[in-house]
């Protein structure tokens, strides 16, 4: 038994350690817990009784700062074990347990030194050279004969799943491939991260659930096991088994079974480093015969400069770059200056400088002189390479020709430029500047010119110049003439090297001096919209004027971007144009619909068409059929009166349309018009005002200048005539239908009349009475604010209120005593009777509420439908407190009209029963007023 540490008690291994020996096992212990190693050592250490003892530690190490492990005393052929747990680098605890069986002691020994070889034997597996399958077979054999169990399996975990990697002791048909990681004993161990031993598993509990059918046919009743653990990651486990005989597994198995997954994880972790070094291997030649293959493919070059020598190395590939030899071709710095273009050498150096002072690999944009003294731009891109001083040594990097990118870098800058410039406005005009000094600058011209056609015309129409086309401003040709018939009929880019001698008699004129024309077509959709002319002067007396290929390719671009600019433009403004006119139209549609004035919706006419047309002056004359004359009736934008009619009257009266370019002389007319030309008016329209083939009158129209073409005034000048003549026509209608609807009114309202006096004539005891509470309702009816429409209906209704009672016998309704029962029932079908008689007359029906409704109440006690408040219409309302109350003023043979004192008690007691009380308040307050006509 040592006797150097007491139990419990913590002590550091530079205090136990022999002077001899003891720097080796200290530095054993670091190399262990910085890999992550197993360990076996012997070594020297001081007993507590000042001898010294020859010890054997084994052990493991989870993590940097922690190790675990056991010591054997091989001095006196005791042991002593324990685990070794929380300690550091400088510290490590050992468990002291007093042993007093001297056999058990001796076994322990014994199974220690077995278990010992095997460790040693593992330890020599990990660190041989066998592939890893064969290694971890080796030691799960040897972990089966060290502790003495009947099978020990080893299995990997990838993904979620456990593979097996390795068993002893079990058939391999007994074992599947992979199991689930978190069913069963693996998944529990997983979790513990810790070695754990189940002595029953048939009693064990705790255990996750798993699927037997994932551990295939091999049954065990003892377990064991221990996470494979690399820096606290768990990459597989280990497990031994007992298929017999339970077994009770000791700290000390489990101990040494952590020892073992230990060297195993190690062992994995050897192979899967070994594999990344052989992959990187693999992958660095591969890449050195890739970086070979693609120097040799590729077009760029690659240089080197030493410092040292001040030489510079190329590959082949400079020689094609650059049109130059091997002999030509520089190989000191000095020299390589002198192909660099002289603007470019300072920029050069000082990038070079830049780079050498932040250490950033550089870029640099530069032109190099070819073999035929020209000039390519290249991009070298380099850096430096440093010693391990960090003093530069020398340079390493490639060029590769830009040129081509550069120019295309340049077509999109202007293509960019141009397009965004024409985001910017919006009209043909505003644009037309903006193409002509983008174009300009770009190709650095002077001399420009665009043309459009008229979609509506076909001509070509000169819309903007500069320089030497100036003189051509607003002249229109046709898209045959001359140089510009190729361009519009074959859509493509022609170029006149020098126009002086005829080949075009439009542009000729103005050309003085020897010029290259490009014509370039505008096309947007396939259609050929326009063409720009660009004129190029030649760079020298001697030289001839042109256009390269790369300026003649980049023109038909930005041409192609000006046209879809001006073809959206143009889209937008016609639709605009039709917009406003659509707008314009309703305008005058809804005028004419609406407006029953028919001054108002001439003005109005007018003015739309100065809006939409910019035309100066217009005039309305309407035909007056009595005098057979025309008659101003409205107009705009003259200074003096018109007083004869309009040029060309016996054409309009033959509905013939005239249309002059310049006003005529001579007679009437000349006297006329010599006026309206004095006035500065040049040309003149007259469009008639026809409908249902009866001139109604003309418009004309007179402008200072040639009549506008492009705002499609002859159509829009018709559409208003068209207009016009629908307000005169509807304006004569409505005459002719108010004189007619007057005329029938009167009648009918004169035959209800009539009807109103037969009904007195037959009831002589209700004379005088039809007239009376008509008279009072309209009264009332004002009063209350009903609409004057309405009153008329009302006044109607009320002429008729008793038109019911024609069809009650005579002996009902002269019958000067009261009714019984039976001829009450009679005589209350008046009500339904009038509805029958004046609902099929259209004319009538709004005046039916009062015959149907006026023996209604209010508390719903009337009839003949039983209505009750509002229910009852409110001509009705208003009739029946007329109606009462005439009925009780008037004198009958039975009895005397009631006095004004005692109608008004009655009326006021009926409120709310018989009567609307709003009815009869407002009644009641102008009853000085209303009954008036009571005599």
């Amino acid at each position: 038994m040592l006797s150097c540490v007491r139990a419990g008690a913590t002590t550091s291994w530079g205090d136990i350690l022999h002077e001899s020996g003891g720097k080796e096992a200290m530095a054993s212990l670091r190399h262990a817990a910085t890999l992550g190693l197993a360990f076996c050592f012997e070594a020297r250490i001081r007993a507590l009784d000042g001898t010294t003892k020859w010890v054997r530690v084994v052990g493991d190490a989870p993590s940097p700062n922690h190790i675990r492990g056991f010591i054997t005393d091989c001095t006196l052929s005791k042991a002593s074990h324990g685990a070794l747990r929380n300690v550091e680098m400088r510290d490590l605890e050992f468990e002291q347990e007093d042993v007093d069986a001297r056999n058990r002691v001796e076994r322990d020994l014994q199974v220690s030194n077995e278990r010992l070889r095997s460790l040693t034997r593992v330890t020599g597996a990990v660190i041989g050279s066998l592939p890893l399958t064969a290694q971890v077979q080796l030691m799960a054999e040897q972990v089966k004969e060290a502790f003495k169990v009947d099978a020990c399996v080893v299995r990997l975990l990838r993904g979620e799943n456990l593979h097996l990697l390795a068993s002893a002791g079990i058939a391999s048909d007994q074992l599947l491939e992979q199991i689930p990681s978190g069913e069963g004993l693996p998944a529990l161990l997983m979790s513990k991260g810790v070695p754990l031993a189940i002595s029953d598993t048939r009693r064990a509990e705790g255990i996750p659930p798993y699927d037997p059918a994932h551990y295939s046919s091999y049954s065990f009743v003892s377990y064991a096991g221990a996470p494979l653990t690399v820096k606290d990651q768990i990459i597989g486990v280990i497990g031994i088994f007992m298929h017999e005989e339970p077994r009770k597994f000791s700290e000390d198995d489990l101990t040494h079974l952590q020892v073992v997954s230990n060297n195993m994880a190690v062992a994995v972790l050897n192979h899967e480093l070994y594999q990344q070094l052989s992959d990187h291997k693999a992958t660095l030649e591969t890449n050195e015969e890739r970086l070979r293959q693609v120097t040799e493919a590729s077009s760029d070059a690659i240089w080197e400069w030493d410092r040292a020598s001040d030489t510079l190395t190329w590959t082949d590939r400079v020689y094609e770059l650059l049109d130059l030899t091997p002999t030509t071709m520089a190989t000191q710095r000095i020299q390589f200056l002198l192909i660099v273009h002289p603007d470019d050498r300072k920029p050069f150096f000082r990038q070079i400088i830049r780079h050498i002072r932040v250490k950033e690999p550089c870029r640099i944009e530069l032109r190099l002189r070819h073999g035929d003294g020209s000039y390519g731009i290249y991009e070298s891109i380099g850096k430096l390479i440093y010693d391990r001083q960090d003093r530069p040594t020398r340079m390493v990097g490639s060029i590769h020709d830009i040129s081509d990118r550069v120019r295309r870098d340049r077509e999109l800058e202007a293509v960019a430029a141009m397009s965004l410039a024409l985001r910017e406005v919006e009209t043909t005009d505003e644009m037309l500047p903006v193409i002509s000094d983008q174009i300009a600058r770009t190709m650095d011209l002077q001399s420009l010119g665009v043309a459009l056609v008229d979609p509506d015309s076909d001509i070509v129409q000169i819309r903007h110049v500069r320089g030497v086309f100036k003189s051509l401003a607003g002249r229109q040709f046709k898209k045959q003439d001359g140089f510009n018939g190729p361009v519009f009929g074959e859509a493509e880019v022609k170029l006149a090297d020098d126009l002086r001698d005829g080949l075009d008699p439009i542009l000729n004129e103005v050309l003085n001096i020897p010029t290259a024309v490009l014509g370039v077509p505008l096309v947007a959709r396939g259609e050929v919209i326009g063409l720009l002319w660009l004129g190029k002067g030649a760079e020298s007396p001697d030289a001839e004027p042109t256009f390269t290929q790369d300026e003649t390719r980049l023109l038909g671009i930005l041409a192609e971007i000006a046209a879809a600019a001006l073809r959206r433009a143009s889209f937008r403004e016609r639709t605009e144009f039709h917009l406003q006119r659509m707008h314009s139209l309703s305008i005058v549609h809804a005028t004419v619909s609406e407006n029953l004035d028919l001054r108002t919706t001439l003005e109005m006419l007018l003015e739309q068409l100065r809006l939409q047309t910019g035309i100066h002056a217009a005039a309305f004359h309407l035909f007056d059929e009595k005098s057979g004359m025309f008659r101003l009736d409205t107009s705009f934008g003259f200074e003096i009166g018109i007083v004869v009619p309009p040029l060309g009257r016996d054409l309009i009266l033959n509905r013939y349309r005239s249309k002059l370019t310049e006003l005529e002389e001579g007679g009437t007319r000349g006297r006329r018009f010599a006026t309206m030309v004095a006035a500065g008016f040049e040309s003149y329209l007259a469009v008639p005002l026809i409908a249902n083939e009866n001139i109604l009158g003309v418009l004309e129209i007179y402008h200072k200048g040639d009549l506008p073409q492009r705002v499609d005034l002859d159509n829009f000048a018709e559409m208003l005539a068209s207009q016009a003549a629908i307000a005169v026509d509807n304006t004569n209608l409505l005459k002719s239908l108010r004189s007619a609807n007057k005329e029938l009114t009167s009648a009918y309202d004169a035959t209800i009349e009539g009807w109103a006096r037969a009904l007195d004539l037959r009831d002589h005891e209700t004379e005088g009475h039809t007239r009376r509470v008509t008279e009072m309702t309209v009264d009332l009816a004002k009063l209350m604010d009903v609409p004057p429409n309405e009153i008329a209906h009302m006044k109607r209704g009320a002429l008729l209120h008793d038109i019911g009672k024609m069809a009650i016998p005579d002996n009902v309704l002269l019958k000067e005593g009261e009714l019984d029962q039976k001829e009450w029932i009679i005589m209350r079908r008046h009500p339904g009777i009038a509805l029958d008689l004046l609902e099929p007359v259209s004319f009538l029906k709004p005046a039916i509420d009062i015959p149907f409704c006026h023996h209604e109440k209010w508390d719903g006690t009337g009839y003949p439908r039983g209505l009750k408040g509002k229910q009852i219409p409110l001509s009705a309302r208003i009739f029946s407190v007329i109606d009462v109350w005439d009925a009780l003023r008037s004198d009958r043979p039975y009895r005397k009209g009631w006095s004004r004192e005692q109608a008004v008690h009655y009326i006021s007691l009926q409120s709310g029963r018989h009567f609307d009380p709003e009815v009869t308040e407002i009644f009641l307050k102008n009853l000085a007023t209303i009954d008036r006509w009571i005599r």
